[in-house]
């Protein structure tokens, strides 16, 4: 015959916890025991000493915290960091890249708009070789060459410019365009189906960086030729937390997952420590906590909230009895979640 008693009513056991938390983002104290928690949280801003004087100079300047939701859709106030622009801090400036000109130097044709036809080579001719009239006749004499002023050989080739009255297009030295320009007609036995089809026979193209302006839009102030200047105020949110568990046969790391009746919540921006609780234990905790909370942000940190709170938790030994064997085990929380100390390390299957 087996026998099992209950001790009850159940004792009631207490915990402590004090951090800083926003009012959102506070997590519920679970202990073990039947216990009160008193549980102050605040959350606060961590900043460097010179960020701390700037927002003294503002004063209306108020900080709102972000908030990051987890899949369960708790707040979570750990690492969480944003950028912010401190206010009356915004100016235009001058591009300095630029020097307020809106485009930059193209460096890729080195100013010139014009680049080298990759398809021909730089000769005009759809087969990529110089015709032999060109470096033949009299009038022209000369092979497709490399201008020397390019930032690399090969870069690009040398370029007659007609004046710009005229309406002629820049072509390169020893193509079949230089050879019409100077003699008139167009080197003999070769047909359009014979130049380039990309550069019609100039040897050159427009740079593709530039679109053959030699100058492109500023990348810094995207053509406007000024930027806006401001102060960057990185901003850091954090949680500061403190429990306390009063004397207990459940460790705490159980305690901390049950859940109680709460006896006493308060959320202010700064609290005041607990004077009439009735276990005189909890009030010597709650001050203390407290106080050690106001000493780590004091000059360091801006706290936002504070909340305090005070958690029961129900708590019941049982002695149980069956045949020869006895023993005991805790329920704890409203969860009704059981401890057993001294759990049998061997089983044997029959």
């Amino acid at each position: 015959m087996s026998t099992l008693s209950y001790n009850l009513p159940p004792k009631n056991r207490f915990r402590v916890a004090i951090g800083n938390n926003p009012p959102d983002a506070f997590d519920r104290c679970n202990g073990g025991f039947p216990r009160m928690k008193p549980t102050v949280s605040c959350p606060y801003i961590g900043f460097t000493l010179e960020v701390i004087k700037m927002l003294t100079d503002w004063s209306h300047f108020y900080l709102e915290p972000v908030v990051i939701k987890s899949d369960e859709g708790q707040v979570n106030w750990h690492g969480v960091t944003k950028v912010l622009e401190l206010p009356s801090t915004s100016k235009l400036v001058s591009c300095q890249h630029c020097n307020a000109e809106g485009v930059a130097h193209c460096f890729h044709c080195r100013g010139f708009g014009t680049d080298k036809c990759g398809y021909c080579r730089g000769t005009g001719m759809k087969a990529g070789v110089a015709h032999p009239a060109l470096y033949t006749h009299p009038m022209v004499g000369t092979f497709p060459n490399t201008d020397m002023s390019r930032g690399y050989p090969g870069a690009g080739s040398a370029i007659v410019r007609p004046p710009n009255f005229s309406g002629n297009k820049p072509y390169a030295v020893g193509t079949p365009v230089h050879f019409m320009a100077k003699a008139g007609l167009p080197p003999p036995g070769i047909g359009h189906h014979d130049l380039c089809l990309f550069c019609q026979g100039r040897g050159i193209k427009d740079c593709h960086h530039c679109k053959g302006q030699g100058k492109k839009t500023c990348s810094s102030c995207g053509g406007h030729g000024s930027v806006r200047q401001y102060t960057k105020l990185k901003v850091f949110f954090a949680v500061e937390r403190s429990d306390y568990f009063t004397h207990s046969e459940v460790p705490e790391i159980l305690l901390a997952q049950a859940s109680g009746e709460v006896s006493l919540m308060e959320t202010q921006s700064y609290l005041m420590p607990i004077k009439k609780f009735p276990v005189n234990e909890i009030n010597e905790v709650s001050k203390k906590l407290l106080a050690q909370h106001m000493q780590k942000s004091l000059g360091a940190c801006r706290v936002i909230k504070q909340r305090q709170t005070v958690e029961a938790i129900p708590v019941a030994k049982v002695h149980w009895k069956l045949g020869k064997k006895s023993g005991i085990f805790y329920v704890f929380g409203t969860e009704k979640l059981c401890y057993i100390p001294k759990s049998p390390t061997k089983c044997s299957i029959m």
